[in-house]
């Protein structure tokens, strides 16, 4: 059981300026004005021990420990001493000028009506926030869907068929999250086109990797594993070289099979 500290007690008062503060919560608030009534003249702060606080509040020393640290970013509190086994804190009144940061309006000369209608509104640092504020269904914008490029489409078109000419049991994939991924692909990866599209089909043509890329997502995270192993490949076998301006200037080795069967 935690001992009682001594209490310069004088009923309890929190600061409208503490009251209306829109970043502290009823906990920070209680918090603050306990150590505020538990002020010691002679050690100049108080002197509960966080296992008091936290029993007094029902709050884990977690808890606890982010209120202090939100408390002294606002300049609330201060830790006056603290030799290891005894933490001294001052609970900081707000200054004079304080409440003319935070304050609640209220028109007297207002109509019943208006006043009802009218939500107060809290000013802290000189940023208004109004309770009114709150977005509400209709105010809320729906987020525009990012059209998936055609070309990101088609290669996902590509690989969906490749892998059914070897697999054709293979179910039906989503079309528009294997998009997404060949986007990523062009676009953050910076892989060309061409280069992917004939990775596809060397893939579903090898014995191995026809077993192992089944979606667009392992396409992607295999790709520079799999274009290597392709150009090797295909050197081993002796197929032509040709240059396409449209490969970012990078040696395109074309299969004779894949020319005749695809026109390429």
């Amino acid at each position: 059981m935690s001992t009682q500290p001594s209490r310069d007690f004088k009923g309890l008062w929190i600061p409208r300026e503490i009251w209306l503060h829109p970043k502290l919560s009823l906990i920070d608030k209680g918090i603050w004005s306990e150590i505020y009534s538990l002020h010691d003249r002679e050690r100049g702060g108080c002197y509960a021990k966080d296992k008091y606080l936290t029993d007094f509040f029902g709050i884990s020393r977690s808890y606890l420990q982010r209120s202090l640290k939100k408390l002294k970013d606002l300049g609330l509190l201060k830790t006056v001493s603290n030799n290891g086994r005894e933490v001294v804190r001052l609970a900081v009144a707000p200054p004079a000028d304080y409440g003319q940061q935070v304050s609640t309006i209220v028109d007297s000369s207002s109509s019943p009506e208006e006043t009802s209608s009218t939500p107060p509104t809290l000013y802290y640092n000189k940023d208004e926030v109004s309770k009114s504020h709150c977005c509400t269904s209709s105010e809320v914008q729906p987020k525009k869907k990012k059209e998936v490029p055609k070309e990101a489409k088609e290669l996902a078109q590509l690989l969906r068929d490749r892998i059914k000419s070897h697999f054709p049991t293979f179910k039906e994939p989503n079309l528009i999250s294997w998009a997404k991924d060949m986007d990523k692909l062009i676009r953050l990866d910076k892989k060309a086109v061409p280069d992917i599209r004939r990775v596809i089909y060397w893939v579903c043509s090898d014995s191995f990797w026809q077993t192992n890329i089944l979606s667009a997502k392992k396409l992607r995270e295999k790709f520079d594993q799999l274009i290597l192993k392709e150009k090797t490949s295909l050197r081993k076998e002796g197929y032509e070289v040709k240059k396409t301006p449209d490969t970012l200037k990078s040696r395109m080795f074309i299969p004779k099979w894949m020319r005749e069967k695809h026109g390429k």
